[in-house]
């Protein structure tokens, strides 16, 4: 997958604090049941306090990292687990699956009480392209959002190959019936 997107560190919603996020995934398919295991490297410009000083979600923690989906029949939902680059696991126990779209909460690693991290997945069958979007509270209080859409790199090569790109944010583009899913357990699937 190819990762775009942008983070916004104070979610102020001010433009001129969108960072680009950009940055890549090898996905495989893992276990007996649907699971996915993705190994990633996602970057975005850093970004400091005006005295120079370290701010939440201001530096990629996603370069490299691992995150591990999967279906938790028994308790009817998706599980989630992220590592980061420091070798620190988010673990979310079992996210809510409502339509196209898995929502999971989990707690902060390593930061201060009352933090927690919301991630929203949203797949869409009829679409090329898979939207993340993350926000960091503390208190309920948004202070970090980014959003990512993830790209399946074969969509990528096969439109460079015939010089039409898909768009960046569009979530559905029209499919030609010629699209084959990948097989269980192939690497690249979804």
């Amino acid at each position: 997958f190819k990762y775009d997107g942008s983070g916004d560190v104070g979610a102020r919603g001010v433009p001129e604090d969108l960072k680009p996020v950009e940055g890549v995934g090898d996905c495989f398919g893992i276990g007996k049941g649907p699971g996915v295991q993705c190994v990633i490297n996602v970057l975005w410009p850093e970004t400091c306090g005006p005295m120079g000083q370290e701010v939440m979600g201001g530096v990629s923690n996603l370069s490299p990292a691992m995150m591990q989906y999967g279906l938790d029949l028994d308790a009817v939902g998706v599980k989630f687990l992220q590592v980061d680059k420091k070798g620190i696991a988010d673990f979310a126990g079992v996210g809510i699956l409502k339509g196209d779209t898995a929502t999971f909460k989990m707690i902060c690693v390593n930061t201060p009480s009352g933090c927690q991290r919301i991630v929203r997945i949203t797949a869409r069958p009829d679409s090329s392209i898979i939207e993340m979007y993350t926000e960091i509270q503390v208190f309920n209080d948004v202070k970090v959002t980014y959003m990512f859409s993830l790209r399946r790199a074969a969509d990528i090569q096969a439109g460079a190959a015939t010089g039409v790109l898909p768009a960046r944010g569009v979530a559905d583009r029209p499919q030609t019936g010629k699209e084959k899913p990948a097989p269980r357990g192939s690497r690249g699937g979804r």
